[in-house]
């Protein structure tokens, strides 16, 4: 299940979405029926990743999501979001693929120690063996790049396929993730 992606035939530990870095992403936060963006600290791609999953909407999926938000390690937001008690987001085989480029690109953009790793590897990405590699690896190709080439204005073929494998498609609504409270 997951893991380091292989660049240039070596394990690359930032590129494990289950690794310790955290990260900031824009929430609403709902309270009293009041709603409140923040930006609210993630502990692992994965958590945030996981919390993208459910139509976080309605009233008892917030805090579903704010208990994967809270969840100890990315292992247990793994299993908190592996839950169906709660409605997934509308369309979401659609637009997961953008919510992983999310997540990963906060991590790279907020953890410089990551970005740096990353932008110093060379050769094709290889996610970890399971059924996400594919998906995995245009992410942080995208990003990789991105990361590399921000102020070149360069655009290749590659990057146009890595783009279009992780963009929002059109017509589907963006990513939000709405949470109850934080536990005092």
């Amino acid at each position: 299940m997951g893991g380091p992606a292989t660049i240039g035939g070596k394990e690359v530990p930032s590129t494990d979405n289950f690794l310790p870095k955290k990260i900031r992403f824009p929430c609403v936060i709902v309270k009293d029926g009041s709603e409140c963006k923040e930006e609210v600290e993630w502990k692992s791609v994965e958590h945030l990743f996981q919390a993208m999953k459910f139509d976080s909407t309605k009233t008892e999926t917030k805090g579903h999501c704010r208990n994967i938000q809270e969840a100890e390690d990315a292992w247990n937001a793994l299993f908190l979001g592996r839950s169906r008690k709660h409605p997934l987001r509308e369309g979401w085989e659609e637009v997961k693929g953008h919510a992983m480029y999310l997540a990963v690109k906060a991590k790279y953009d907020q953890n410089p120690e990551c970005s740096s790793e990353l932008v110093n590897t060379t050769g094709p990405i290889l996610g970890a063996p399971d059924h996400w590699q594919e998906l995995n690896s245009n992410v942080l190709e995208r990003v990789r790049f991105e990361l590399s080439s921000e102020s070149k204005g360069e655009e290749s073929t590659e990057y146009k396929n890595w783009c279009q494998a992780t963009d929002l498609p059109d017509g589907s609504e963006p990513i939000k993730v709405y949470l109850s409270p934080a536990s005092a």
